[in-house]
């Protein structure tokens, strides 16, 4: 996945979907996930303005794929398990 241009790591992405299969969850706790792994490998490859942005991104890709849905507005939940 490319965001802004920069080309967001597999772990980042795998990290994010993880942790939206645990439970209800924002938007800003997958940004969260995605800032503290993506400074962990290399904050040249990953900038802060991104995560929020690869958060949104992943959302509406799950939501398209009919994956999440939204449980009370802005909680989602991972509905195929």
């Amino acid at each position: 996945m490319y965001v802004y241009g920069y080309g967001v790591p597999e772990q980042v992405i795998d990290a994010c979907v993880k942790r939206m299969k645990e439970k209800p969850f924002q938007a800003y706790e997958i940004a969260g996930i995605a800032h503290e792994l993506g400074s962990k490998i290399n904050a040249a490859v990953l900038p802060n303005h991104i995560a929020p942005r690869i958060a949104d991104r992943l959302i509406q890709k799950m939501r398209r794929e009919k994956k999440i849905k939204m449980v009370a507005f802005p909680k989602w939940q991972w509905v195929n398990r």
